[in-house]
């Protein structure tokens, strides 16, 4: 308001509300009268500040003019930021005001203008006397990095807005790496970005601190402490762009620097939000390492379900999987109360190769709880191998021997010598989790059962469990926990510290959340890794083969016998499994999908319809509940159709196209591949579905794949002398697309290799007119030439150059 004669510009991120500062402003003091309010998002502006015509325009208008606002201005090289310059001290010098609002990615425009005044991210703040006037709760503690508009007023939309704004790269390329990394681990200090990105520059941080106060950077102590982003919304806004934040804060890929913060927050003790990261942002191989290393560390740290849930996005193959993150994935099964998927995954751990016996004794113990008899034959094996002392790794742990032996005899139903088995038991930490849970099982089994003596003995071992627990460890496990928790329910103290004991009853009740949540009906059951461990219905010997028709419609078989079409009634379900079918086999990662499925709609929102679209897809394609689907692939972070039993149209159409472009001419065969085209393909993809933007896009390349491989049948069939036939594809392809200059030219040259030179003419003059009245161009030279040619009465037979593939898949022209 002081300064009213120069420009002021207003330079903040989406979500702070630079818009609605210029439409305040100029209700306030214009009443809108005398506004010219100029969108320059818009590719206009750019074609008009090139013509520098803008102030020129404006200052000829007979209307009043008071104000000009430059929303949103885009990137301006130093040559249109001049140009730009100038354009405003016209408007200026003619005693208009103007207002610009940018991002600060592009706020360097501002350094052209002489004089100006700035407005910045951290004015645009919320404060204490905007928030006592609004509707929100209460104002206390609200830190500065949540006082962004967007956050608290905006709603759903003001944040997909805000977020949408980061994806789109409004922040300069240097910037993203360090703004990931502080917004993942949300609490920390400029070492950490260090340790984890190779540091920040001095001018990085203050050109962060004023220009994007939601990180909270604080540049006296070295800090930041950013805006509670979870881990998808941190995703949304930076996600696209971690390949290249991979590259800019290490050597190595986006992987290395995504397991790096995963293993500061683990760390920290933020496991579930670690897990979260690695399951969105890490490629497979990359997540199996991670848990190998971290698997022990956050299972003790009661980080139990999202562990497994991370082990569960590996998806159903094998591969790269050892015993040891098998068996711990049986232990976390059977901790969550999945007590038969836990020993079906055990019964597997304990047949891999290279298995610890560490490892086996856990397995077996799962396997004998709740296996089927081959499972429970299994692990009376294993069990008996270690009762007998023929494991020697186990480093002569007493312990473990007398666990077997006590399993065994409650296997076989005399509790009396099961707890007699663990009298005296000395104490180590080889098996110090295995104990701790069998001897929690155990208590709970004889608390009511085993007459005074034998409980005696199994409480003491309990007991001494405890203690070498308390002794060994800082800070209580959830193991700890779990045994603790029987304890206390056999009406016996356990001599504990106070925190201790309130940090052991944290534990019983986050793993007590942690099994609701697996077992809330909302959610749908993640895929095993190993799928023969999952308890699922056993898939038939032969599986039969799917094949999805979408040229011209949708057309789903299976096994030959078409799928009742009152199944795909619903267009989303149809429009969904051609998306999968489109991706050919390839992974679509699972942001990706719900973009291409529902553009508009929040993440909440769209996840919730995923779900229930994809178990009325499961349900079209006959499978039944928890019945499994094996032509459908859904793993955590991502989903795809499995092409060993799903074939499309869409394939054979890419077979009959490569064999036009690259087989040898023949026109018989030819032939028929034009009238299987023809008779197949010749529809549009999924003409019922009419809203979907990536369907559209992909049957614009379809169609124009048709057309490629017609003109270039069609001109090397002429080479090869069979004109008549090159005739079939050139007149498709021209009647197809009439302003394509290739499939005129071809359908000149088969006309007048034919003989039909009055018609060669008339295809040239019909080009050349649809060229200048719709792009004001003339035809090309081969064009013009085969032209001239006809008109002297030569005979236009030259070659083609044309991309020919050789036998050991090169290209020569």
């Amino acid at each position: 308001m002081a300064e009213r004669d120069v420009a002021r510009f207003v330079v903040a991120p989406s979500g702070f509300g630079k818009t609605s500062l210029g439409l305040e402003y100029a209700a306030s003091m214009f009443s809108f009268r005398g506004v010219h309010w100029l969108d320059c998002s818009s590719p206009c502006f750019l074609r008009d500040l090139d013509a520098g015509i803008i102030a020129k325009t404006l200052i000829a208008r007979p209307a009043q003019l008071d104000l000009v606002v430059f929303d949103d201005v885009p990137f301006l090289a130093d040559a249109r930021s001049e140009c730009f310059s100038h354009e405003i001290d016209a408007l200026l010098e003619a005693g208009c005001e103007v207002l610009v609002t940018t991002t600060p990615a592009f706020g360097a425009i501002a350094d052209a203008q002489r004089d100006c005044v700035i407005v910045g991210a951290r004015d645009l703040l919320v404060d204490d006397c905007e928030l006592s006037s609004s509707h929100v709760a209460s104002v206390e503690g609200l830190r500065e990095c949540d006082r962004v508009p967007a956050f608290l007023w905006g709603g759903q939309d003001g944040m997909r807005e805000f977020l949408r704004g980061m994806r789109l790269g409004e922040m300069p390329s240097e910037m993203r790496a360090p703004v990931f990394v502080m917004e993942a681990l949300q609490v920390g200090s400029f070492d950490d970005l260090s340790a984890v990105s190779g540091g920040v520059r001095a001018d990085a941080r203050r050109f962060i601190s004023e220009h994007y106060p939601y990180v909270g950077v604080d540049l006296a102590d070295e800090t930041f402490e950013a805006h509670g982003f979870d881990v998808a919304q941190v995703m949304e806004g930076l996600g696209e762009s971690i390949d290249s934040l991979g590259r800019v804060a290490t050597p190595s890929a986006r992987d290395a620097l995504s397991a790096k913060v995963a293993c500061m927050l683990a760390a920290r003790g933020m496991g579930p939000r670690a897990c979260e990261i690695m399951q969105i942002a890490c490629a497979r191989k990359r997540r199996i390492s991670w848990i190998l290393q971290q698997q022990w560390h956050l299972f003790d740290s009661g980080c139990v379900r999202p562990l497994q849930e991370l082990f569960e996005s590996l998806g159903s193959r094998s591969t790269g999987l050892d015993a040891s993150m098998v068996a711990a994935a049986s232990g976390r099964l059977f901790v969550l109360g999945e007590k038969e998927r836990a020993s079906s995954v055990a019964r597997c751990a304990l047949g891999m190769r290279g298995i610890s016996s560490t490892d086996a004794l856990m397995c077996a113990l799962v396997a004998l709880d709740a296996g089927g008899e081959s499972a429970r034959s299994a692990a009376l094996e294993t069990l008996g191998n270690i009762a007998a002392g023929k494991v020697e790794v186990l480093a002569n742990d007493a312990l473990a021997g007398r666990i077997a032996v006590s399993a065994i005899a409650l296997h076989k139903g005399d509790v009396a010598a099961a707890c007699r088995a663990l009298r005296n038991a000395g104490v180590d930490t080889h098996v110090l989790r295995t104990a701790t849970v069998y001897c929690a099982t155990l208590l709970r089994r004889v608390s009511r059962r085993a007459n005074g003596e034998d409980f005696a003995m199994v409480l003491s071992a309990s007991r001494a469990l405890v203690d070498r627990m308390v002794d060994s460890t800082e800070e209580a496990t959830v193991c700890e926990a779990i045994l603790v928790a029987a304890v206390v329910e056999s009406r016996v103290n356990v001599l504990h510290t106070s925190a201790r004991h309130r940090a052991s009853d944290a534990f019983s009740a986050g793993l007590a959340e942690q099994r609701r949540g697996r077992t809330r009906p909302s959610l749908v059951p993640a895929q095993m890794p190993l799928s023969d461990c999952a308890m699922q219905s056993p898939r038939p010997a032969v599986i039969p083969e799917m094949r999805v028709n979408i040229f011209g419609g949708m057309e789903v078989t299976i096994g030959g016998v078409a799928v009742d079409p009152h199944l795909f009634a619903k267009q989303r379900t149809k429009t969904l499994l051609a998306v999968l079918v489109l991706f050919r086999g390839k992974e679509i990662a699972r942001p990706e999908l719900l973009r291409i499925m529902w553009p508009d709609a929040t993440p909440e929102r769209a996840t919730n319809n995923f779900y229930s679209l994809w178990c009325r897809l499961r349900r079209a394609l006959g499978a039944e509940h928890d019945e499994d689907c094996p032509y459908l692939v859904r793993h955590r972070a991502s989903v795809m159709v499995d092409t060993r039993y799903v074939k499309s149209d869409v394939d054979e159409f890419d077979a009959l196209c490569r064999t036009l472009l690259f087989d040898e001419p023949n026109a018989r065969a030819w032939l028929a591949v034009f009238e299987k085209m023809e008779g197949s393909f010749s529809c549009d993809l999924l003409p019922s579905e009419t809203e979907n933007a990536f369907i559209a896009a992909m049957r614009l390349k379809y169609r124009a794949r048709r057309i490629d491989a017609y003109v270039s049948a069609a001109l090397r069939l002429v080479d090869a002398g069979e004109a008549d036939t090159a005739l079939w594809f050139a007149e498709v392809a021209a009647d197809a697309c009439p302003g394509r200059e290739d499939a005129a030219f071809a359908l000149m040259r088969a006309q007048a290799a034919s003989g039909q030179r009055i018609q060669a003419m008339e295809t040239y003059r019909l080009c050349a007119k649809h060229l200048a009245e719709e792009l004001g161009i003339d035809p090309g030279d081969r064009m013009r030439e085969m032209y001239c040619e006809l008109l002297n009465g030569k005979e236009p037979m030259q070659k083609v150059g044309r991309m020919k593939l050789l036998g050991d898949g090169s290209l020569f022209a």
